[in-house]
């Protein structure tokens, strides 16, 4: 066998759309381009729930699916997998109300599946997302808001917190303008934070946090 020539993945010609490359790793498999820029500095973090539109399209502009024809948002969690790695990556370099153009190859797409009837084996793909809403994870009783979750900077998934750990966390409260009325590092067993004065919220987040992780919590009235 004399392999001659192999396309490069990276040749900007190849790529349909004006944009930047915005994988981690550079691999010319997912590039972005803005289409609107967004009004408001919020940006979604990791485990938030993100809304968004989308229309997706094949490089010669057939559309396969397009949300806005029912108004029929898709929301999930940003980073957990739970949708394919395009979305999840695409997302995570959007803020609230931007428009973006995707071009996704298969590796971060449909890959050798495809969607039968729609997108066949190994086929790149086009997404415009609108980024409508991205809100901490609501980890209240009731899930009534009042205990809202953003992860800023993930732990070390090996090492969770249980019942009886001991834990030694760095807590700072904040209200109205950023005005801080607590802030200490403290130690104490999980579960047994009301003896150093732990909001139960803030215990709560920490039987869902691994050690180094940085959790930001938005409570609201009876939280």
């Amino acid at each position: 066998i004399n392999l001659l020539q192999m396309p490069s993945l990276r040749k900007k010609d190849d790529i349909p759309i004006n944009g930047e490359d915005i994988t981690p790793a550079k691999d010319g498999c997912l590039y972005k381009e803005i289409v609107h820029e967004s009004t408001d500095d919020e940006a979604p973090w990791f485990d938030d729930k993100v809304t968004i539109h989308y229309i997706g399209t094949l490089v010669d502009g057939t559309v396969f699916a397009n949300t806005r024809e029912k108004d029929e948002k898709v929301s999930f969690n940003l980073g957990r997998g739970e949708v394919i790695k395009a979305w999840d990556m695409a997302v995570a370099t959007m803020k609230r109300g931007e428009i973006a153009k995707f071009f996704s190859k298969p590796k971060y797409a449909y890959g050798l599946k495809g969607i039968p009837g729609k997108v066949e084996s190994a086929t790149s793909v086009i997404f415009e997302i609108e980024l409508i809403d991205c809100i901490g994870k609501d980890i209240s009783d009731d899930r009534d808001g009042t205990i809202l979750r953003r992860v800023i900077k993930k732990g070390d998934a090996y090492e969770p917190t249980n019942e009886d750990s001991v834990v030694e966390v760095m807590i700072k409260g904040t209200y109205n303008k950023g005005e801080v009325f607590d802030e200490r590092t403290v130690t104490f067993y999980a579960g047994a934070g009301a003896v150093q004065n732990i909001p139960a919220a803030v215990e709560r987040s920490v039987f869902r946090m691994t050690k180094g992780q940085h959790d930001r919590l938005r409570l609201t009235g009876k939280a």
